[in-house]
């Protein structure tokens, strides 16, 4: 239509000519010439809305489903009736019609009606350019002082999903229009988690299996030998993971299967189930670092989470879903769940998987720049007022100006002294309490008389707090430091510090021992 246009107007060409040459009614052109109808307009009753208006519309709800906060089918129509009466128009029965809905997604294709994945909002509050970009530091600073930078066989992430024996069906061929449909599932919710450790150069360790029950009789219902190859299992009361059972992991499944090569890296997320402190003593002797992820932010930076779980749950329910169908009488149950785990395993943590997590995660190659922008969307809608209406967004210290509850590293070296071995460590706070590892380790220290707690009272700014603790007396000053640190923070710094670990190049931990020092000084009379 545009080039017939031209041709009249520009070329000189004759309208039976143009409709001719271009294959176009001659009366649609001569409409569209006399300027009756604007050029580009679609067929059919003019729009309620401008396309301009429209496309407004669409790039706004687009804008709001990239930040976590999109717009359902009636809740867009709601918002399309207040968008028209801004704008002097109004719809025949006030609300758009569903006819209006239906041509809306025919002229603008790009708009759709998504199924979003759930996620917390604590994951889009700490899903923070500041807190991604300090664990990132840390992590080259790990790759590239250790020459891990091009040794893929040696990086290693670990963690852990659950799987039900109760399986969710999948779609079915069935008569069209069945308003009741059915299909047969085991019914039994119990919960098996799998521990899964994988590395850059897609290679896997097997699985560790946690079950149910409080001895080792619980594992004779399983027929274990069916099993991944090299599976190893364990009991605890709930069938997740707990503290205890991440050292067990460690010790007796992940290090005798990493090879003699060392160092090594082992990224985890900050799970309280992964109490790191209790992995540092064996971790300095088998010189492995670890390399805490920063809280709530594993759904973007876990290789694990972004493509092996997800396609190892999808195989296990494809599984569990032909073994129904074949055989109906038979249910999904411990006796069966060690085949189909096999089955899926196999299917779904291959090479290419691992790979491609390590490569979306920005580990390797290291590459930062490998989390996309629209990752740190969401956190953009907690504004200071938003935080202070819900208070339960501030709970805890979840909310820091600065990226210091991101990360907590650990960087091990086995020839350090034994009086004071030397731990590459930036402990930083974390979301979520963490528990010391040993009884007294929360006792040993002085602790000032102070009865009242003065960060109600006074700033937390770096500079400030380092003139007042300056002015204070020792026991005052080291109350009011340890009081802007988080409980997790503080444990680590009294765990490593009662172990000999020296974390120097944290600024935090030099400031904590400093104060210690001074009040240990005046205790002795020193």
């Amino acid at each position: 239509m545009v080039s017939a246009i031209q041709a009249v107007r520009d070329q000189g060409m004759s309208q039976r000519a143009a409709c001719k040459t271009f294959n176009i009614p001659r009366c649609t052109l001569q409409v569209r010439l006399s300027g009756k109808t604007d050029l580009g307009a679609k067929p059919g009753h003019p729009t309620k809305l401008s396309h301009e208006e429209e496309e407004k519309l669409v790039d706004f709800a687009c804008n709001r489903a990239a930040l976590g906060v999109g717009f359902g089918r009636q809740q867009f129509l709601s918002y399309a009736e207040r968008f028209a009466k801004k704008h002097k128009k109004q719809f025949k029965r006030g609300t758009p019609s569903m006819k209006w809905w239906q041509g809306m997604r025919k002229r603008h294709q790009r708009m759709t009606l998504r199924q979003p994945e759930g996620t917390s909002a604590v994951r889009h509050q700490c899903m923070h350019t500041h807190k991604v970009a300090k664990y990132f530091s840390v992590l080259k600073q790990v790759l590239f002082d250790h020459g891990l930078q091009d040794k893929p066989r040696a990086v290693w992430n670990m963690d852990e999903t659950g799987m039900q024996l109760d399986h969710r069906p999948g779609k079915i061929v069935a008569q069209s229009g069945s308003k009741y449909l059915h299909s047969r599932t085991s019914g039994n919710k119990e919960m098996i988690t799998v521990v899964g450790a994988v590395n850059a150069a897609g290679g896997c360790l097997p699985p560790h299996i946690i079950v149910k029950g409080k001895t080792k009789r619980s594992l004779l219902s399983f027929q274990t030998e069916n099993a991944p190859t090299g599976s190893t299992w364990s009991v605890s009361d709930s069938g997740w993971t707990k503290q205890g059972i991440a050292l067990l992991w460690f010790k007796e499944s992940f290090i005798p299967s990493i090879g003699p090569y060392r160092p090594q890296l082992l990224i985890l997320d900050g799970h309280y189930s992964h109490n790191f402190l209790e992995l540092i003593d064996t971790a300095v002797e088998n010189q492995i670092h670890i390399l805490e992820l920063p809280a709530h932010t594993s759904n973007w930076l876990q290789p694990c989470d972004r493509t092996v779980f997800g396609p190892l749950k999808t195989a296990y329910r494809k599984a569990c879903e032909e073994l129904t169908t074949s055989f109906p009488g038979v249910l999904v149950s411990r006796a069966s769940f060690c085949g189909l785990l096999k089955r899926a395993w196999n299917e779904a943590v291959t090479e290419s998987n691992i790979i491609s997590g390590f490569r979306a995660c920005g580990i390797y190659p290291f590459c930062p720049d490998a989390i996309p922008t629209e990752a740190y969307l969401p956190n953009s809608l907690y504004t200071v007022a938003t935080l202070i209406e819900n208070e339960q967004l501030l709970d805890s210290r979840n909310v820091q100006s600065e990226p210091q509850d991101v990360t907590a590293t650990a960087s091990c070296d086995a020839t350090a002294p034994a009086e004071q071995q030397s731990l590459d460590v930036d402990v930083n706070p974390a979301v979520g309490e963490l528990k010391p590892t040993t009884a007294d380790a929360a006792d040993s220290y002085p602790a000032g008389s102070v009865t009242f707690d003065p960060t109600q009272f006074l700033s937390r700014e770096p500079a400030v707090l380092e003139v007042l603790c300056a002015a204070a007396p020792p026991a005052v000053a080291l109350n009011l430091f340890e009081s802007t640190l988080s409980q997790q923070q503080l444990h680590c710094f009294r765990y490593c510090h009662s172990h000999g670990y020296s974390l120097d190049q944290d600024e935090a931990f030099s400031s904590w021992k400093k104060y210690l020092s001074a009040v240990e000084s005046k205790s002795s009379g020193i």
